[in-house]
């Protein structure tokens, strides 16, 4: 004969716990905890001297070492000629670099000019400034002890050297279009990266004629090469301006850290072209943003890969920057023609795949009501804008003369900026000249007229702790005249504060709802008792959730977490506790079941007994299912389901309330595998277990018992 009694328990009462004074909404769990927001860089902004067309590098092997060509370069004491401004101490203090007067002239001799000069480091932290001419002939300065003094390379144009000129397969030589080889806008850059197999390379992208044919000296621009730090220059290619419109200056060439070369530009439409160099571009009236790549170092250049091809887009200037020879990214100004005519704005877009599709377009200057053109131009010169990419951050840089406070004059202008980590968002524009507007060309009724002050320079600094995008530009407190002698070079600091974590905790049952709250705000639950043993708990099991953000202004590509668990509690189920008991999801919707898993088992490990603890390690972010760091802002969500270990035991009623206590350390870099800059957070939260005697109706809250019924089975 066996007796089996059941006890039928009243719906809500058990568990309902007393002092609750709330119970979340499941509507209130489904929003995951908001995200902190990201720090805000800070701005400083100095003056180097007087001002015209500034460039800035900074040395890779000493970030501290920075060099700002033009503005005020020239003749300086003596038989010292200024060729750019040094700096020692991160542009705290400047002084000149100086070349021998009389060694240039040894070199060049006459009729030599030096205008829009630009400045690069290599690898070795060797410098290289130019160019200067003599109508036939171009150089470069190169400083090998930080920009201190200067001597002369090589010359890496003449007129006798042969340029292969491209998509043709035949070798064509520079020639005299009734001028020499034109030293505007010119484009200098080193490998820089010490990854590269072409570090220490230099590339220089000059305008100049070619011989084409006996009767033809036709226009172009000239790419060259030197392998051996200028002493010796060949493989040059020369690009006809009838293939391609428009190769874009000074940001119009980037080198990756693999050591992969782009140039990027204006071609001509489809629709216009009896053979079409942008392949796989839209037949647009048009022109179209093209990106040219070469993966042996400069010698040789793909087929034109068609960046921008929208058919509401005219555009101005194309230029580039890439992480390598996949991913590949371009900003462009172009004139939005849904709107009305010469509405100018900035755009980016980003390829992953070396070119073969690019992402949708994102907008970078951010007002939008009224939707009129902002980005400004000092006179007949382009528009004033440049952008370039951090090589240890991967954050990509933008800043524009703007003229959103000029009123009614369009003399005058502020520098703004933004920043992006994948060129698809931007941040909130950054006003960078707060007590400007400033003057920024020839004034002419409220107009700007030609002052040759046509273009900007952004760079990036970066050691652990310390991490700068500079930003250097010609602007003036007084009218300017033709020269712009009232300019002054400003040398601007957006400083980007440490990384930063923030860690929060919280609680839900089975079904994701939240676990109620006592008059205190804290999450409680019920452990059931019957004769003086622990039955169960309400709710049976519960999730502990950990929210990891990123407050700082750093993506982080890798992270570890040790989270304690509260004692008496373990993983639930015990067998399969790092496989089925563990969750990771990265918190890209405000609610928790919409979060996209990217649990690693291999990254997880559970220590054995009491409190147990779990150890999470991700490597490196961007190689799990998200395909990208944790950017300022996003948030990943560990959740581990726990049961009570104590039921089936005998425990005193008497001895409750108890609180446990969840602990949580983090630490997350900037790069992966636990290299970079580090940020490391923690925090501690606790929830409280109230005892219920089951069948115990005196006890207020406790259970009652509706039915009682007794079977005998025979």
């Amino acid at each position: 004969m066996l007796l089996l009694t059941l006890l039928t328990i009243s719906s809500t009462a058990a568990a309902q716990a007393i002092g609750a004074v709330s119970s979340p909404t499941r509507e209130m769990m489904m929003q995951a905890p908001s995200q902190t927001s990201q720090s805000v860089p800070s701005i400083n902004m100095t003056t180097v001297r007087a001002g015209y067309e500034a460039s800035i590098a900074v040395n890779p092997t000493n970030p501290l070492n920075l060099i700002v060509s033009g503005g005020g370069v020239g003749g300086d004491s003596g038989d010292h000629w200024g060729v750019a401004s040094v700096s020692s101490d991160g542009g705290r203090s400047w002084r000149f670099g100086n070349a021998s007067f009389s060694y240039i002239l040894s070199r060049v001799k006459s009729g030599w000019g030096f205008a829009d000069p630009v400045a690069t480091f290599n690898a070795r932290g060797d410098a290289y400034v130019g160019t200067i001419d003599n109508g036939t002939m171009e150089w470069l300065f190169k400083s090998t002890d930080g920009g201190n003094s200067f001597l002369l390379t090589s010359p890496f144009l003449k007129m006798n050297d042969s340029l292969l000129f491209y998509n043709n397969n035949r070798t064509v030589h520079p020639c005299n279009q009734n001028r020499g080889p034109f030293r505007d806008y010119p484009a200098v850059i080193a490998d820089p990266y010490s990854t590269s197999p072409y570090r220490n390379n230099v590339y220089v992208l000059v305008r100049t004629a070619a011989q084409i044919d006996p009767a033809i000296c036709a226009w172009g621009v000239a790419l060259e090469r030197s392998t051996d730090g200028g002493e010796t220059w060949g493989s040059g290619t020369w690009f006809a301006q009838t293939q391609i419109s428009l190769l874009s200056d000074n940001r119009g060439m980037a080198v990756a850290p693999d050591g992969s070369v782009f140039l990027a530009g204006i071609g001509g439409s489809c629709l216009f072209l009896t053979q079409c160099l942008s392949r796989n571009c839209l037949t647009t009236e048009n022109n179209v943003g093209i990106v040219l790549k070469s993966t042996d170092g400069g010698a040789s250049f793909s087929h034109p890969i068609c960046a921008v091809d929208d058919p509401h887009i005219g555009l101005e200037a194309v230029e580039v920057a890439a992480t390598s020879a996949s991913n590949i990214y371009v900003v462009y100004l172009g004139d939005n023609e849904t709107l009305a005519p010469n509405v100018f704005h900035l755009y980016s877009e980003v390829s992953h795949d070396g070119g073969s599709s690019w992402s949708s377009i994102a907008r970078i200057d951010d007002v939008t009501s009224p939707d009129s053109g902002h980005v400004a131009s000092a006179g007949a010169g382009p528009f004033m804008w440049d952008f370039s990419m951090s090589p240890q951050t991967g954050r990509l840089d933008v800043a524009w003369f703007d003229n959103r406070n000029q009123g009614v004059s369009y003399t005058v202008a502020d520098i703004y900026y933004s920043y992006s980590y994948d060129a698809k968002a931007w941040a909130t524009n950054i006003r960078t000249t707060p007590d400007g507007p400033y003057y920024m060309c020839t004034q002419s009724t409220n107009f700007c007229l030609g002052t040759g002050n046509d273009f900007m320079w952004v760079a990036s600094s970066y050691t652990p702790g310390n991490d700068k995008a500079y930003i250097v530009a010609s602007l003036g407190k007084a009218p300017c005249d033709y020269l712009c002698s009232a300019l002054l070079t400003r040398f601007v600091t957006v400083t980007f504060p440490a990384p930063s974590l923030r860690v929060s905790m919280f609680y839900t049952d089975s079904s994701l709802d939240p676990l109620p709250f006592d008059g205190s705000g804290n999450s409680i639950l019920n452990v059931l008792f019957a004769r003086g043993i622990v039955e169960s708990t309400s709710p049976h099991r519960v999730l502990a959730w950990a929210n990891v953000t990123n407050t700082g202004s750093l993506p982080l590509k890798s992270l570890v977490l040790d989270e304690t668990l509260p004692a008496d509690w373990s993983i639930n189920p015990p067998w399969l506790r790092a496989k089925v008991g563990v969750r990771v999801y990265y918190a890209n919707s405000t609610g928790l079941l919409k979060n996209p898993e990217i649990t690693q088992t291999s990254s997880l490990t559970v220590s054995s007994g009491s409190p147990e603890i779990v150890h999470l390690t991700i490597t490196n972010l961007t190689a799990t299912i998200i395909g990208h760091a944790l950017m300022p802002g996003e948030s990943i969500l560990v959740s581990i389901r726990l049961s009570y270990s104590l039921v089936r035991t005998s425990q005193s009623p008497a001895s409750y309330p108890r609180n446990y206590t969840d602990i949580a350390n983090v630490a997350a870099w900037g790069q992966p595998y636990y290299a970079g800059t580090e940020a490391s957070t923690s925090t501690s939260d606790s929830f409280t277990a109230y005892a219920r005697v089951l069948a115990d109706p005196a006890r207020t809250g406790n259970a009652n018992v509706s039915n009682v019924h007794k079977y005998t089975l025979v």
